[in-house]
């Protein structure tokens, strides 16, 4: 009995040595954030870029400045982007370019990546840490320097070297040689160490979506990456992938699968196991493609535009010498479009032109609760009837570019690029929910009792309907390149398209306390 007892505590100790085997000394890191204020700072030279004072080589980091004053930047503090250990740290470690610190952070995934600080000084009364100590994230590990052509922060992410400072710029492409691009590596472990993550699938097209995907009714998803179409499981899998001759300009939903739209005006049927069926023509090449539930509006290479319905294989109606349309929404008398010169040209149902107004910048488009066009502008929020503009909210504040709008039966949501408004119909204010600074493009969606905002910018926000209260803001990567597409999935999981990655996140744990 003595004998197992001991035998007992000896494997409790062994396994208890082992998991402690397994914690980083510094422990996990569960939470990221930027050295620097994003709002205050920067980037002044991006992640791969070629230097022209470098003969060309690549860029391996980021390089973050002061907005309003790069001179300012100077003394500025420097933090730790998440908890981890020091490998390295050196006020001398670029010489004349000032002083480098080198974290080592480690997921409880198993991921470790490296953070590299360069261009530091300890001269302001910012103290390096000492080697191998710990730090937390937001911990001040040093000031940025003096250093050429104005005081700046070069931050890296790597997946090697360690100890080593390296040059900054490479000959080879920086990813390759274990680089991370460092923006788009603290949002998208922002996101992904939340509460609320469920899973994250890499693709290849940092400009995506290319086209808007198609959520099925099993909580799959089809979308296109590049000269690919795939269709990605519930659970965040490819199911298949499909190689492509030429870049779509537009998928559709077909039943159970979907069609593909080309630029060769091609339309090709795609069963849900990814082989091909039916195939046709539409007898035009191609420029560019915008979905609408009723159909497709067709760009064609020599200017015209063409209301197309690809399941019934018909032209509702053709216009031509119009400028390319950028947006589109189609109401029960026709359609409302935003080209990419911005111009607002309203069209009826049989395809006649009702009216055509220049704005300043792009705007909003959305339907009003009865269908009619609503246009979101720097002049406030606008009803198109029949190429009439009138304004429901004559006291809106000015939408534009940034800006997003959802109707209903009981009033107007806006969103003005930094605030969340709720309007009556009779244009009294209910509430409004201030948000953190957001880029790109939004869009207004509306969930249950819940407005989910998304932009192009990898912003994600949740708040609720009756009281305006923020339930949960975050971000994932995305650029002036790229396009963002959102939906609820029939599995409660909320799927992102940005950039490239498509990522799940459980929409209850979204709500978080806003549900009770």
């Amino acid at each position: 009995m003595i004998r197992r007892l001991a035998l007992a505590l000896l494997l409790i100790g062994w396994m208890s040595g082992s998991a402690a085997a397994q914690m980083p000394i510094c422990g996990f890191t569960d939470s990221v954030g930027f050295p620097v204020d994003p709002a205050a700072f920067v980037i002044v030279q991006g992640y791969g870029a070629a230097s022209f004072r470098h003969q060309g080589r690549y860029h391996t980091g980021e390089d973050w400045t002061r907005r309003d004053d790069p001179s300012a930047a100077y003394g500025e503090f420097v933090r730790a982007i998440g908890d981890g250990r020091v490998m390295f740290a050196s006020p001398s470690g670029w010489g004349a370019d000032g002083g480098v610190i080198i974290l080592e952070h480690t997921f409880r995934d198993g991921s470790v990546f490296y953070s590299m600080y360069g261009h530091l000084t300890d001269a302001t009364g910012a103290a390096f840490p000492a080697l191998y100590t710990c730090v937390r994230r937001g911990d001040i590990i040093a000031a940025i320097g003096d250093s050429r052509p104005a005081p700046h922060l070069h931050l890296e992410i790597r997946v090697n070297n360690p100890t080593t400072p390296g040059a900054g710029y490479v000959w080879d492409t920086p990813t390759r040689l274990g680089y991370r691009r460092p923006t788009k590596f603290i949002l998208n472990w922002g996101a992904q160490l939340l509460d609320a993550y469920r899973w994250r699938l890499d693709l290849g097209d940092e400009t995506g979506p290319a086209v808007t995907p198609i959520l099925l009714d099993d909580s799959s998803l089809i979308t296109v990456d590049r000269l690919r179409l795939l269709r990605i499981h519930a659970n965040g899998g490819a199911l298949w992938r499909v190689n492509l001759a030429q870049p779509p300009l537009a998928l559709a939903r077909d039943g159970a699968g979907v069609l593909l739209i080309t630029p060769d005006g091609e339309v090709v049927r795609y069963r849900i196991d990814g082989t091909t069926g039916e195939r046709w023509n539409i007898g035009a090449r191609l420029g560019r493609a915008l979905s609408a539930p009723d159909g497709l509006l067709l760009y064609t290479d020599d200017g015209a535009w063409l209301h197309y319905d690809p399941i019934g294989r018909a032209v509702h109606w053709q216009i031509d010498g119009l400028p390319p349309p950028a947006d589109w929404v189609v109401s029960p008398v026709g359609a409302l479009v935003r080209t990419i010169d911005q111009q607002i040209i309203a069209v009826d149902a049989g395809g006649a032109l009702l009216d055509r107004a220049q704005l300043l910048e792009a705007a909003a488009l959305a339907l009003d609760r009865d269908g009619m066009p609503l246009v979101y502008a720097r002049g406030g929020l606008w009803r198109v009837e029949n190429g009439i503009w009138s304004s429901p909210l004559p006291f809106a504040p000015a939408g534009g570019a940034r800006a997003a709008v959802y109707a209903d039966a009981d009033g107007y949501t806006l969103f003005d690029g930094a605030r969340m408004l709720r309007y009556t119909r009779a244009g009294s204010g209910v509430w409004q929910a201030i948000l953190a600074p957001t880029g790109g493009a939004a869009r207004l969606q509306r969930y249950d009792s819940f407005y989910l905002l998304t932009s192009s910018g990898g912003d994600l926000a949740v708040v609720r309907a009756i009281d305006g209260a923020l339930c949960r803001q975050t971000r994932v990567f995305g650029d002036h390149r790229s396009r963002m597409w959102a939906g609820l999935a029939a599995d409660g999981g909320l799927r992102l398209h940005a950039a490239d990655q498509v990522a799940a996140f459980d929409w209850g744990r979204l709500l978080g306390a806003c549900q009770g």
